[in-house]
C-alpha cells in the first residue's frame, strides 16, 4: 500500500473540497434556472478550471448534442487542482497546518484565480469591442468595384475603374479560349513621350495537365517558379519580360488545372517612351498604381466550379 504524506493529503483533500463547494454551487444554479444548466457550468467550469485551457483535449463526438471535450475539460481541470494540492502539500511537508486554514487557502486560491480569469477576458473582450475597425484592403478598394460574372456561370471577379472590354491581341501568352479581355490606358503620368497600357485576360484550354504549365519562349520554356492561393484555388505563378524599340512588357501568368482545363489569368504593363527628359518618379509611381490595380484584380478572381 502507497503511504501518501500526511500534508500532501491534506491539502489534496483541501483543494478537492473547495471543487466539491463549485460543483455544489453549479448545482444550485441549475436547480434554480434548468434552462441556463448548461450554459452555467461550461462557463463556470471554463474559468473556475481557465488553466486547462492550456491542455489540448480531443473532441471525439457529441454526447446530448454537447462536445465530449465539455465533459473531459472539467476532468483536466480536477486533475490539475490534485496535482497543485499535491505540489503544494509537498512544499508544506515541513509545516502544521490546521486543516480550516488549508481549506481557506484553498477557496482563496481557487476562487480568487477564477475571478481573476473572469476580469481578465471581460476587460479583453471589451478592448477588442472597443477598438475601431481598421478597413481592409478589400473594403475600401475592390467593394467599390464593377462585379463580373461569367455568363457560363464558371467565375466571377470585381473590374478596376478604367478597365474596358478589349478584343486587343494582347498579352501575348494567353490560351485559345479567351472568356474576357480588359485594357486601360489611365495612368498618373502621361507626359507626350510617354505611353501606359494595362492588359487584363482570362482564358482556358481543354487538354492534358502536363501541357498546363508549359511557356514556350524563344525555345526555353519559361517556369513557374512561385504560387498564390487566389479564392480557393491555388495558381502556379510565371513572369515574363519583354522589350523592343523604347517598348517594354511586364507579364505575370498565372495558371491551374481543373476538372481537365488548363486555366489562365494573364497581365501585361506596358510602357514606351523615347526616356528622355523622363520624370522617373513619376512613371515609376505612374507603373507601381498599375501593377496594384492587375493584382487587385487578380485576388478577387474567384471560380464557381
Amino acid at each position: 500500500m502507497v503511504r501518501v504524506n500526511p500534508s500532501v493529503r491534506q491539502w489534496v483533500l483541501s483543494f478537492l473540497a473547495v471543487d466539491a463547494l463549485f460543483w455544489l454551487l453549479v448545482a444550485w444554479g441549475c436547480v434554480s434556472d434548468p434552462v441556463s444548466c448548461l450554459e452555467t457550468w461550461t462557463i463556470g467550469s471554463y474559468f473556475f478550471y481557465f488553466p486547462a485551457i492550456f491542455i489540448p483535449i480531443p473532441d471525439l463526438g457529441a454526447i446530448g448534442g454537447v462536445a465530449t471535450s465539455q465533459y473531459l475539460f472539467p476532468l483536466v481541470g480536477i486533475a490539475m487542482h490534485v496535482l497543485f494540492g499535491a505540489f503544494v502539500g509537498w512544499m508544506m511537508r515541513r509545516t502544521k497546518i490546521a486543516w480550516a486554514v488549508s481549506i481557506i487557502v484553498s477557496i482563496v486560491v481557487l476562487f480568487v484565480g477564477s475571478y481573476g480569469a473572469a476580469t481578465y477576458n471581460f476587460k479583453a473582450e471589451q478592448a477588442r469591442e472597443s477598438k475601431p475597425h481598421v478597413p481592409t484592403h478589400e473594403e475600401t478598394v475592390w467593394s467599390s468595384w464593377a462585379e463580373y460574372g461569367d455568363p457560363a456561370g464558371r467565375f466571377d471577379l470585381r473590374i478596376a475603374p478604367g478597365m474596358e472590354a478589349t478584343t486587343s491581341q494582347e498579352p501575348y501568352n494567353k490560351l485559345p479560349d479567351v472568356a474576357i479581355a480588359y485594357t486601360t490606358n489611365e495612368a498618373s503620368y502621361h507626359p507626350i513621350n510617354y505611353s501606359q497600357n494595362s492588359w487584363f485576360v482570362v482564358s482556358s484550354m481543354r487538354g492534358d495537365e502536363s501541357q498546363c504549365f508549359v511557356i514556350a519562349n524563344v525555345g526555353q520554356d519559361t517556369a513557374f517558379l512561385d504560387e498564390q492561393t487566389i479564392g480557393a484555388t491555388t495558381w502556379q505563378i510565371a513572369k515574363l519580360d519583354d522589350a523592343g524599340m523604347g517598348n517594354r512588357y511586364e507579364h505575370s501568368i498565372y495558371r491551374t488545372y481543373l476538372n481537365g482545363t488548363c486555366w489562365e489569368i494573364a497581365t501585361t504593363l506596358h510602357y514606351a517612351s523615347d526616356f528622355t527628359d523622363i520624370d522617373e518618379s513619376a512613371m515609376n509611381a505612374s507603373q507601381a498604381t498599375a501593377r496594384t490595380e492587375l493584382s487587385d484584380m487578380v485576388s478577387t478572381f474567384r471560380f464557381n466550379l
